[in-house]
């Protein structure tokens, strides 16, 4: 495999994860004005629909998702190959984390399928549904879609964790004062977006 092919996957792997991280940030932000009520939440998604920009980020939201999925079917394949050679054998010292990137990216992916299918399809596709508030909680108040929802996140929240640590070492941030500052941020990230999305789930299904 030439070198330049493949390091440049690695960089627009990187980039995208990087980008669907920032996505999560603020969707998170946008989740949060469910707290504020019916009203302030579809006006929020309105002023979000109304805006060019929103539809220049969706278009890159798609292409990133595409191709992060793709690459992470192709690394999965290539691994898999690898560990059928008898000599290969399993790291156990790396992070478990990172040993199951290929779990944690399967149950993401059903995740995404589902939750498209539950606000993407009915209101902007179908037109189904026309006030997304009620759409949220009526669809957080089934047990069973808001429990794979935390767990999905749970995973995700791994799946992130190793994806912004290999971001970095793709860019070649490797210093022994700048990683730890890195991993660490890392796991802020993670258990933030974690609890964050878990949290608004939760009240949904319990208050809302």
């Amino acid at each position: 495999m030439s070198a330049k092919p493949y390091l440049l996957r690695k960089i627009i792997s990187a980039l995208t994860g990087l980008f669907l991280i920032l996505f999560l940030i603020v969707h998170l932000y946008d989740n949060i004005f469910l707290f504020f009520g019916e009203e302030a939440f579809n006006t929020k998604a309105k002023e979000l629909l109304s805006n060019p920009f929103i539809r220049v980020v969706e278009v890159l939201l798609f292409l990133s998702l595409i191709f992060h999925i793709g690459y992470g079917i192709y690394i999965t394949v290539k691994n898999k190959k690898a560990r059928n050679v008898p000599y290969k054998k399993i790291d156990w010292q790396t992070p478990f984390y990172k040993r199951m990137m290929w779990l944690s990216g399967t149950v993401i992916f059903l995740f995404l399928v589902i939750h498209l299918q539950s606000f993407l399809v009915p209101y902007r596709i179908t037109g189904e549904a026309d006030n997304l508030y009620q759409l949220v909680v009526l669809t957080f108040k089934n047990p069973f879609y808001t429990g794979f929802y935390i767990i999905a996140f749970i995973f995700l929240g791994f799946h992130l964790l190793h994806a912004w640590e290999s971001a970095f070492q793709t860019f070649g941030f490797n210093h022994p004062v700048f990683t730890p500052i890195i991993k660490i941020i890392g796991w802020v990230l993670a258990i933030g977006i974690t609890v964050g999305y878990s949290v608004v789930a939760i009240v949904a299904y319990l208050i809302l």
